[in-house]
């Protein structure tokens, strides 16, 4: 998870904390607490106050309606991403609650009541408590179960009186009255916009449903959402999903692709890298603090005026007249003789260090850049055939947490980023269900692949061209550049060849070349046999 990522969902839960217009600041430090841990978002935003559980039980019955999908609720809480959105925009609405409802709730006196109460000094409620009693109860809400150890509480401490604990019975009996006031304010806020909040337990259903439809079909896409996104913009048009579904479908028919795909994902040997973590680390410290009112032992003698510490000698000099003056001297020059007591007292406390250390770990495979031949030669069974496998090649690089980026070229490119599948599934549909025409020219898509190698985000990509190989060349300048990458950088450049017929000139350039015949069953099995031999892991 991205650190600009957290801080940005802390910042989200602080603002509604401090902002929102729905109820009190400390009701709405309960809201953000209870779906956090609701649906289980991992954030660095803490409470700043302890929380009881009497509030979250009464917020419980209102918060819960939005995750009663038990399908919706354990995917959010196993995809923190999802949950982490999910939950910033729950909390802009309830930010915007009161705003919307543009009424007064009908527990006015009540919270005045309450707040009265509340700011009433200990002297007068250790007389007055058996009204605060009554008024509890008066609200309905609360019966006398409820308080009943309260009350006998009280009594007690009226014989027995203990302020710390009559502060904690008192305050427990305020925010059991305060946490139900709050509930059916929340209740009530919401039954005015009951349909805006149907909307949102809605949204959030289709959302998370969505999702889950995207990752049984493409995989985890899903670490790869954009931040933008809200619940309102649907992923994809339900038409486009039957298209995703049918490629599944095929690819299940036929394995060997999917093998092929995944055997692509495993050729690039696992590399090591060397990172240095830094981590905070609590230390024990001790201290030694002065102290002249603490003395323990003696431990030498010192010069100074502390007559309870001067030395029976120099008292000596007051019983006579002539040694007087030279006691009051000494006094005055803080010259006296006296005893040396070890006044240090032994502090223990903690320091937050920051600490760093080297780690090494395998690297992460880097990104993957698919060029696909859409050009009128690749047109019937190659062209079903390089889009099965493009989308299983698309799979595999979610399966392996690899960011894909795809061109398709014809006499021209388009391209797809599908690091964020929320903007660009229905470009990817939309490449699924075209059809292949135009000429082939190469070139370009080799020349975009080097551009985006050059970039942050893929430039420890592997490129895979997907073609039947049928033009005639490529221009050198791009050759020079493809070989600079190869030579100074490590990328590897694969071809997978969907014809009998490739220009060898051109195929001969790239590290690996593989031929894909439908008609040979033994593919995906020579293909291994072809690795091993280059010693590579699969």
């Amino acid at each position: 998870m991205r650190l600009d990522d957290d801080f940005r969902l802390a910042e989200d839960i602080d603002a509604f904390v401090q902002f929102g217009q729905i109820l009190t600041r400390r009701m709405r430090c309960y809201i953000a607490d209870y779906l956090i841990k609701k649906i289980g978002v991992k954030t660095y935003w803490k409470p700043s106050e302890e929380l009881l559980d009497s509030y979250q039980v009464h917020l419980s019955a209102q918060l819960d309606y939005l995750f009663e999908n038990e399908q919706v609720l354990s995917e959010l809480l196993n995809n923190q991403l999802l949950a982490r959105r999910i939950l910033s925009e729950v909390l802009f609405f309830f930010r915007n609650v009161a705003k919307k409802t543009q009424k007064q709730h009908p527990w006015q006196w009540e919270q005045a009541t309450l707040e009265g109460w509340t700011a009433r000094p200990i002297a007068n409620l250790l007389k007055q408590w058996p009204y605060l009693l009554r008024d509890i109860l008066a609200t309905g809400e609360v019966d006398e179960t409820q308080i009943a150890y309260h009350r006998t509480r009280l009594k007690e401490l009226e014989q027995h009186f203990d302020e710390t604990s009559f502060d904690l019975v008192i305050n427990d009996l305020l925010s059991l009255w305060d946490a139900s006031l709050q509930a059916r304010i929340l209740r009530w806020q919401l039954s005015q916009i009951e349909e805006d909040y149907q909307q949102l337990k809605q949204n959030i259903e289709n959302k998370t449903l969505e999702i889950i439809r995207v990752k049984n079909t493409l995989g985890q896409f899903t670490d790869f959402l954009n931040p933008d996104w809200n619940l309102s913009n649907a992923l994809i048009r339900e038409e486009d999903f039957n298209v995703l579904e049918q490629f599944d479908t095929y690819l299940k028919d036929h394995n060997s692709l999917q093998q092929l795909a995944d055997m692509l994902g495993s050729l690039r040997e696992a590399e090591l890298e060397t990172v240095e973590e830094h981590y905070q680390r609590q230390l024990t410290t001790y201290s030694l603090m002065r102290n002249p009112n603490f003395k323990t032992e003696i431990t030498g003698i010192t010069l100074g005026d502390s007559l309870p510490q001067v030395l029976p000698q120099e008292l000596s000099l007051l019983g006579e007249t002539d040694t007087e003056w030279k006691f009051l001297k000494k006094f005055a020059d803080h010259q006296l003789l006296q005893w040396q007591y070890d006044d240090s007292l032994r502090i223990k406390g903690t320091e937050e260090v920051l600490e760093s250390r080297t780690l090494t770990r395998k690297k992460k495979k880097g990104p993957f850049i698919v060029c696909v031949d859409t050009s009128g030669s690749m047109e019937g069974v190659p062209e079903k055939i390089a889009k099965v496998l493009c989308f299983a090649i698309i799979r595999m690089a979610a399966s392996y947490e690899r960011p894909a980026y795809l061109i398709n070229f014809s006499s021209g490119i388009k391209t797809i980023d599908l690091r964020n599948v929320s903007n660009e599934l229905g470009a990817l549909v939309e490449f699924l269900k075209m059809s292949f025409h135009g000429g082939t020219d190469i070139s370009l898509a080799l020349d975009e692949a080097l551009r985006q190698l050059e970039t942050h985000q893929y430039k420890n990509a592997d490129v895979l061209v997907i073609s039947d190989f049928i033009m005639y060349r490529i221009s050198e300048d791009i050759m020079q550049r493809v070989a600079r990458q190869q030579l100074h950088y490590g990328t590897a450049f694969h071809s997978l060849i969907i014809s009998n017929e490739a220009n060898e000139r051109v195929v001969e350039r790239f590290d690996h070349v593989w031929l894909y015949n439908p008609d040979d069953k033994d593919i995906v099995q020579r293909i291994y046999k072809s690795t091993q031999q280059l010693g590579l892991s699969i």
